[in-house]
């Protein structure tokens, strides 16, 4: 008579547990990727959550802009005369609008990559807005877009705010300015 056999025999014991080792390790592998597209992921969210807030505080700020004003009646924007496409910084009056009466010096600057705003209120610097590569600002004065803003017998309808990301590209706002025909 024959005996039967029972259980595995020790090839199919090794190859069991090759199999199982593979599926580990590419599980493992998954695992480690959906990781590390969610930690990307979630530090995309929180750049494009910067750039957001950051524009519409800069779109706040520049929207209620209270311009300077020299004896000849003539206007000035920010407190010296800017060239938008070369744009370092600027700074500015702008209307409280809890109250219409008050004004606070605003300043806004780009440092290593950094869109920084300072206000006479808070007088330390704030980072805004990080991996900024470049912005400027246009003036929409008189029926055509320019660069430049110095004293001019008019305010400008509108500025348009651009500023590129190193990892979101070009970001585009307009603002309409107040009181402005």
């Amino acid at each position: 008579m024959k005996q039967t056999q029972r259980g595995f025999s020790l090839l199919e014991v090794l190859l069991s547990v090759a199999v199982a080792s593979v599926l580990l390790v590419s599980a493992l592998f998954i695992l480690r990727e959906l990781t590390s597209g969610s930690q990307r992921l979630r530090l995309r969210q929180q750049h494009i959550t910067m750039l957001v807030a950051g524009v519409q505080q800069m779109h706040q700020d520049l929207s209620n802009l209270v311009p300077f004003k020299r004896a000849g009646g003539n206007i000035l924007l920010f407190t010296e005369p800017l060239d938008g496409s070369q744009l370092s910084g600027l700074a500015f009056s702008s209307g409280l609008l809890s109250q219409r009466t008050s004004t606070m010096r605003i300043a806004w600057r780009l440092q290593d990559g950094v869109i920084y705003r300072q206000t006479s209120l808070a007088p330390r610097w704030q980072a805004i807005l990080t991996g900024v590569q470049s912005w400027r600002l246009r003036f929409y004065q008189q029926g055509s877009w320019q660069n430049e803003t110095g004293w001019q017998s008019l305010p400008p309808s509108a500025i348009e705010f651009t500023v590129t990301l190193s990892d979101l590209g070009t970001y585009q706002r307009l603002i309409l300015l107040r009181g402005v025909p």
